[in-house]
């Protein structure tokens, strides 16, 4: 099973311990977010890739995500220009992941029609040093952009091209704090990149013990008791994104 499956999973059986009143009150303001066009508005009154992709992830553990959604976000996500970011793919391969699983004739047509064209476009992101990049063609790569990609993968269900070079440039970001930093000039490990970093390593194959054991020895440091997770070792406080 994905991570992304195994995610869901997880989530869906927790929101189920939220009273109903909640998940009702989460599932009308989702569906208030949804645009005549067809996508779901985020800070701006226009509809947007990004948060048409959370909007359908939110109603679908909210049990909120309808064939009725799914007809009328689909003509949109079809029509709406081809991801230019790395950000912008990942979110589209999600829309159209949760929009098939609805079951509806269409979603799964334009499903087909497009998973070649999205695999062969990821490609465009990897660097040479075998990390992704958020542009097409950008030297720098990211743990967070490699990350998605991966995670891309997952969606289209197929494997990640060279993944021994993806393993390598991965222990490169790990730093002598035992984290890891999203990009090489950072010099301190993060908690959330060294999160993705360990989902990636382990959508790739084994991670060798010394790996692991530097980042517990990372998140144990960054962890304040009873509160949550500091972004790093030099913030004081905890944050949510980072818990």
């Amino acid at each position: 099973m994905s991570f992304l499956r195994k995610l869901e999973k997880t989530l869906a059986q927790g929101v189920q311990l939220v009273p109903e009143g909640i998940r009702h009150n989460v599932r009308c303001f989702a569906l208030a977010r949804l645009h005549p066009k067809g996508g779901f508005c985020g800070r701006s009154n226009e509809p947007d890739l990004y948060y048409t992709a959370f909007a359908l992830r939110t109603l679908r553990l909210v049990d909120g995500l309808t064939l009725a959604v799914t007809r009328a976000v689909l003509p949109w996500l079809i029509q709406t220009p081809r991801p230019k970011t790395l950000v912008d793919l990942y979110s589209y391969c999600q829309c159209l992941a949760l929009l098939v699983d609805c079951d509806d004739g269409a979603a799964k047509a334009a499903w087909q029609e497009t998973r070649a064209y999205l695999a062969g476009t990821l490609a465009d992101f990897c660097t040479p040093q075998g990390g992704y990049a958020a542009q097409r063609g950008a030297s720098q790569a990211s743990i967070y952009q490699t990350f998605l990609a991966l995670m891309c993968y997952d969606l289209l269900d197929q494997p990640p091209p060279d993944a021994p070079k993806i393993i390598g440039w991965l222990a490169q970001q790990q730093r002598e704090d035992g984290g890891f930093a999203d990009v090489e000039t950072v010099r301190l490990g993060g908690t959330n990149p060294t999160a993705a970093a360990i989902i990636s390593w382990q959508r790739l194959g084994d991670i060798p013990l010394h790996v692991v054991t530097g980042a517990i020895k990372f998140l144990r440091f960054v962890y304040i008791p009873h509160c949550g997770f500091r972004a790093h070792t030099r913030i004081p406080i905890p944050d949510l994104l980072s818990t």
